[in-house]
């Protein structure tokens, strides 16, 4: 069975296909009525892609704002004491990492 958006293509195309046919029977030349047609099929693919964009933009940037609103709306881990006693802690890590590098590259020399 067709799914839905191969049978609104099929539809799009027994469109144009109507409208070319209704352009050469009111006299117009060949070329100039397939050139027609063909603009107005690129105009609509135009169109589409353009809407297709957009709407991952826009997904895009309500999957940003869903996870920055998680972020900032998550609960801290223990109280507040622990959470800056933690804080602490990592700058007293980066200080003895410094200090041990320093005592390496003395030894070395």
């Amino acid at each position: 069975m067709a799914s839905e958006k191969n049978k609104n293509i099929r539809r799009a195309h027994l469109l144009l296909a109507v409208y070319w046919l209704v352009k050469l029977r009111r006299g117009e030349s060949f070329p100039k009525a397939t050139m027609e047609v063909l603009m107005v099929q690129g105009n609509s693919l135009k169109k589409e892609f353009r809407e297709r964009r957009t709407a991952e933009k826009n997904s895009r940037a309500e999957r940003i704002t869903d996870a920055a609103a998680a972020k900032v709306s998550r609960p801290a881990a223990g109280n507040d004491r622990r959470a800056k006693a933690s804080a602490g802690t990592g700058k007293k890590k980066l200080l003895l990492r410094a200090a041990k590098r320093i005592s390496k590259k003395e030894r070395l020399f």
